[in-house]
């Protein structure tokens, strides 16, 4: 007599299609905040400032200039200017960005910033590098963020420059 011999095979189990498909969407979800996350670190906020977009503020602002042996700075704008950069730019045309109250020890900038019909002078010709032939004068505005406050530097169009 013969014996049938039976073979026992493993049994395989896979994932049931509810469970395949619930992972899936997680997955998709997960890899879609991932790339939400990434754009949004590169994308910088602007901020707003008095209901508008800080950029379009810029456009209100006014400041005249002044240099003799002191650098003299008047807000004529409705605009109060919280610091001023100076860009440098030397014979080369190589250009270094600078903050003012910072770089130069002469300059006494208002620690709360220059509001409308306000002035500030000071001498500045001791902070620039010896080969620097114009300087651009940049305003920086605060615009209120998502996530607080933030300094917001105007365009060289809303600059002011000069050679020094």
């Amino acid at each position: 007599m013969r014996r049938l011999e039976v073979k026992k095979t493993k049994s395989r189990r896979g994932l049931s299609p509810v469970v395949a498909t619930i992972s899936l969407i997680a997955m998709i979800v997960i890899i879609a905040l991932i790339v939400f996350l990434w754009i949004r670190g590169l994308v910088d906020e602007k901020g707003e400032k008095f209901g508008k977009n800080v950029e379009l503020v810029c456009d209100d602002v006014s400041f005249a200039v002044s240099y003799g042996t002191d650098l003299s700075i008047t807000n004529n704008g409705n605009v109060p200017i919280f610091r001023m950069k100076v860009k440098e730019i030397t014979e080369g045309g190589k250009s270094k960005l600078k903050d003012l109250k910072e770089n130069y020890d002469g300059f006494d900038w208002p620690r709360i910033g220059l509001n409308p019909g306000r002035i500030a002078t000071g001498y500045i010709k001791s902070g620039l590098e010896e080969d620097t032939v114009k300087i651009v004068l940049l305003p920086v505005l605060i615009a209120g963020t998502s996530e607080g406050e933030k300094s917001f530097v105007c365009d060289e169009r809303y600059g002011y420059e000069m050679n020094v």
